[in-house]
């Protein structure tokens, strides 16, 4: 099974008779709402013989970068202080696992999650060591707050 935690969208092997056995045919799985929206992304590689971990980071990042989203990524609503801090993992299996935790500054984090586990001996990257890994990486640094979360922030703190 891979999955990336923070879109809970799920690539599901089959078993017949206790054997693991693979699908006929490739599936992408999300529990919230707005996954469709990732999997308008990754279905096209997928569909196309790509690997699986290929569709569910492509979602993720789909998902991350869409403002109209307000529970993760870039129209995530911030914390009380009005930061905007992303987390993501990707598992392949107990051996194969890579996370990222309280990136202030780069919106890819299940990208990131997957450099870590690919590129590095660790688990879990966080703050400001996950940063530094992410500029190293060739991550671009982006702003997390999007307009229309800064104003509902605003708005929260002013209004209740």
């Amino acid at each position: 099974m891979l999955q990336c935690s923070n879109l809970s969208a799920v690539v599901l092997p089959t078993t017949y008779d206790g054997c693991l056995m693979p699908p006929a045919a490739p599936i992408l799985l999300s529990t919230w709402s707005f996954g469709l929206r990732g999997h308008q992304a990754a279905w096209p590689g997928l569909e196309a013989g790509g690997a699986a971990m290929d569709a569910v980071v492509e979602a993720a990042t789909a998902i991350e970068a869409d403002p109209e989203i307000d529970s993760v990524g870039y129209g995530g609503l911030p914390d009380a202080q009005g930061d905007v801090t992303l987390d993501a993992c990707v598992m392949q299996s107990p051996s194969a696992c890579g996370s990222v935790c309280c990136l202030r500054e780069h919106l890819h984090a299940a990208r990131i999650a997957r450099r870590i586990m690919e590129d590095t001996e660790h688990i879990m990257l966080v703050g400001e060591a996950a940063e530094t890994f992410a500029e190293a990486a060739g991550e671009p640094a982006a702003e997390l707050l999007s307009p229309a979360a800064r104003e509902a922030w605003t708005k929260w703190t002013t209004e209740g």
